[in-house]
């Protein structure tokens, strides 16, 4: 028998153990956050099934942030935007169909349509393009069988966005075509600048996915999203959540409810978190001449790539950095690249842990790389 070989983040820290590196620069969230910091209080409650759509005062507060157009009708909580990401591909998807989705991106996005066997084609965002989407080629991409688009913005690894403009065109694309946009939009709230419109509150042949994971630092509860105004969609949506888990954990969408309660206070002081780790991370890329970069509009991650290594260097370069330096980035296999390119994370680490990270870098790069 044949087995679909997926990616794995073999040198991800949940895997290798936290307590064995000093420095975590791979994560693409901001630092976790407790129950405590956050007030969150479970008084004595029961712990039934929960609503199979999710708590509804939690999908109406998404809905609530989400637009004028969106009601906690148009809102299904998942397990976390990877599980909304799997609800969608095994809805839309079968070995005929076939999907446009942006390369590099992150691994749900492709993985589970390979998996389902469906025609994956790429829409390559390369490095020397600022990682930047073609919408001439998009649309040249998009044929009578694609099911769906599938992009991320900010995107994940490089933290780059599209304009409103481009939004909107591929928005009168889809329509047009006749398919829908998927848009993962975790990371939006993350944005540097003014944030785009949550795309589904553009038209009901868009569908956004998110996430309590990144922006609010509790990737541990397994809280996103997926929205459509798309009535026959989210009743396609709903069958299948109830296949994989019936109904998500009430604990889980209770410290969500809570969280979101509070966004406005917490957002400022996360923003502001987000803004110092990217002053860090900048002031050091600029000055590190054996990398250069791709700057991010949003996030807290950038993809950074090593002038002039072989990869049989690169992965010596790994190796004296986790072993010597006990220090870790993403590698760019992670996400299909070659290993010259690394994503690195600025906002989960405090910024005097940032800073440490970062030089262990540039020590790494010095004991491998010097002229």
């Amino acid at each position: 028998m044949k087995y679909q070989r997926m990616i794995m983040e073999a040198e991800a820290p949940n895997l290798l153990g936290y307590e064995n590196f000093l420095y975590n620069l791979t994560e693409s969230s901001v630092r976790d956050r407790s129950l405590q910091e956050l007030g969150v209080d479970f008084g004595d409650m029961s712990l039934p099934y929960g609503h199979h759509f999710g708590r509804a005062d939690l999908r109406s507060l998404i809905a609530d942030i989400s637009g004028e157009n969106i009601s906690a009708d148009d809102v299904l909580v998942t397990a976390g935007a990877a599980g909304a990401l799997f609800i969608i591909s095994t809805c839309l998807l079968d070995p005929e169909a076939h999907m446009v989705v942006g390369f590099p991106n992150y691994a749900t996005n492709y993985e589970t349509p390979y998996a389902i066997g469906a025609r994956v084609e790429h829409h390559v965002q390369t490095f020397d393009q600022g990682f930047r989407i073609d919408l001439d080629t998009i649309e040249s991409q998009i044929t009578d069988q694609t099911r769906f688009l599938s992009l991320t913005c900010p995107h994940n690894p490089t933290g780059v966005m599209f304009t409103r403009q481009e939004l909107d065109r591929l928005v009168e694309i889809v329509e047009r075509k006749g398919c829908w946009l998927v848009l993962d939009e975790t990371y939006r709230e993350m944005a540097y600048g003014e944030a785009l419109p949550v795309a589904a509150s553009l038209s009901d042949k868009v569908i956004s996915v998110s996430s309590m994971s990144k922006t609010y630092g509790i990737p541990g509860i397994r809280i996103g999203w997926l929205i459509t105004r798309d009535k026959s969609l989210m009743h396609h949506f709903i069958s299948a959540k109830e296949q994989i888990g019936i109904t998500g954990s009430v604990l889980d969408e209770t410290v969500a409810y809570q969280t979101l309660a509070r966004r406005d206070e917490l957002l400022p002081k996360i923003r502001e978190e987000i803004r110092e780790g990217f002053q860090i991370f900048k002031d050091w890329v600029q000055n590190e001449k054996r990398l250069e970069w791709v700057e991010p509009d949003g996030g807290v991650t950038c993809c950074v790539r090593m002038i002039g290594a072989s990869e049989s260097e690169m992965k010596h370069f790994y190796e004296v950095l986790k072993t010597k330096y006990k220090t870790l980035v993403g590698p760019g296999y992670w996400f299909k690249l070659p290993y010259t390119y690394m994503r690195i994370g600025f906002g989960w680490t405090r910024p005097a842990d940032t800073m440490k990270g970062l030089e262990c870098i540039s020590n790494a790069i010095q004991d491998c790389f010097a002229d």
